[in-house]
């Protein structure tokens, strides 16, 4: 029996959670997952704080620049944890926010995929109902994605 190497294992759970492992700066506007703007995106690469590299052919001087989603993630969630603690050292009389309800066990959600011109897959979002699924699919089906809403069953 063969063993998957624990990097491929780490993409291929990425993978199922409806995320790429890499993405792409937009030109102009926020990026897709994460709401950030290519000139945040380059400032955090530079000073080491999100993984980034760029890809060209040997001899090229131009290339594609790709940013790790999951270490981007990573500092936002790093940051949100910085930001509360310095929160609650200023205002220690303030109560902490309710955290959000849980999702239910046997609750159908639905979600709505898109497919990128480059054959990449990626989630839309989770709706609890399936027309506001369909109201998100209809946004990127103008952008020229294909779409597809899936109900799911929490289990």
């Amino acid at each position: 029996m063969r063993t998957i190497a624990p990097s491929i294992e780490n993409r291929l759970a990425e993978h199922h959670r409806g995320l790429p492992v890499w993405i792409r700066a937009t030109k102009s506007g926020q990026e897709y997952y994460t709401g950030l703007t290519c000139a945040k995106l380059y400032d955090l690469a530079s000073r080491g704080l999100i993984r980034s590299f760029s890809l060209r052919d040997p001899g090229n001087l131009k290339g594609c620049r790709l940013f790790h989603l999951q270490s981007i993630l990573d500092y936002l969630e790093r940051a949100e944890q910085r930001e509360k603690k310095a929160d609650e050292a200023a205002n220690p009389d303030v109560p902490p926010a309710a955290a959000p309800l849980p999702l239910l066990k046997g609750q159908t959600v639905f979600l709505a995929n898109a497919l990128t011109g480059g054959g990449n897959e990626y989630l839309i979002g989770v709706f609890a109902s399936e027309s506001d699924a369909w109201l998100a699919s209809q946004r990127e089906l103008n952008q020229g994605r294909k779409v597809w809403i899936e109900p799911h069953v929490i289990g």
